[in-house]
Parts: C-alpha cells; structure tokens; sequence
C-alpha cells in the first residue's frame, strides 16, 4: 500500500505543481479577487469615502502579507510532508518573486483625473526581493533549529 503511488499525497507525487505552480496561480487569483472586491465597492464617477484606506490597505496585503502567507503556507506543506527541501525552497523563491512582479494599483479619483484599479506587472528591486525572500524563509530556519533542538533532548 505504502507503494502504490495513488494513496501518495499530491506533494509526493507531483511536487512541481504543488510547490511552483499552485501558489503562483494562487497568488494571480487572491490578486484578482481583490480588484474585484475593489472595483464592485465604486459606482461610476463615485468612491465611497472609506475606499482611500481601503484601497492602500488593500494594495499593502496584496504586496507584503498574501506573498508571506504563501510562501510560509509551501514551508507548513513541505514540513507537513516531509518533502525534500529542493521544492518547496525553490516555490518559495519564484513564488516571491513572481508575486513581486504581480502588482495591485489603486489610485483615487482627483480633481481633474479618473481612479483607477490595476493590475500591473512591475520590475521589482533585488533588495525587495532579498527581504521578502529572508522573511518568507525565516520560518523554516526556525523551524529547523527547534528541530535539531528537540532531537539533542
């Protein structure tokens, strides 16, 4: 039973799509979901007074949280699987970057210009890159020293 590979999780048998497509796609669809959120809250010509914070609040979810839930979200998979680390490392990564690249854009309404609600691909810096990557991978690191902590007793 243990190998027949149809009672195998989706992590052991096809790694690749768990690990690098799905959050990808995953991040696309959080994204879209909320530029239609966005987009069903204003009527034509008109934005609610409450849609300014909320759009920035928004935008910083879709640029700093959903990307982190993601990435620490492959690490519980990986560990919960006990995946070799290759896959879920290298998720991580393109998954932080192509979520990088993936911009939600939420501009109001001024006195002589239309808002807008985009959905834009960006050239993201290294930097941002190198910190969303040492915060995505932070909890594996912790994880992985608490580890080697329990099993020394």
């Amino acid at each position: 039973m243990v190998s027949d590979r149809r009672f195998h999780s989706w992590a052991a048998r096809t790694p690749w799509a768990v690990f690098l497509i799905a959050p990808i796609v995953g991040y696309g669809v959080i994204v879209a979901i909320l530029a239609f959120a966005l987009a069903s809250a204003t009527s034509p010509g008109m934005a609610p007074a409450w849609f300014g914070a909320v759009g920035r609040a928004t935008g910083y979810f879709a640029a700093f949280v959903a990307r982190l839930i993601l990435a620490w979200t492959l690490a519980f998979v990986a560990r919960r699987q006990r995946s070799r680390a290759i896959w879920p490392l290298i998720g991580m990564g393109l998954t932080i970057i192509a979520a990088t690249v993936i911009e939600l854009q939420v501009r109001l309404a001024g006195p002589q210009q239309g808002g807008e609600i985009a959905i834009a691909l960006t050239m993201p810096s290294v930097m941002q890159i190198a910190a969303l990557l040492l915060a995505a991978a932070a909890p594996l690191l912790l994880l992985r020293k608490h580890d080697q902590a329990v099993s020394r007793g």
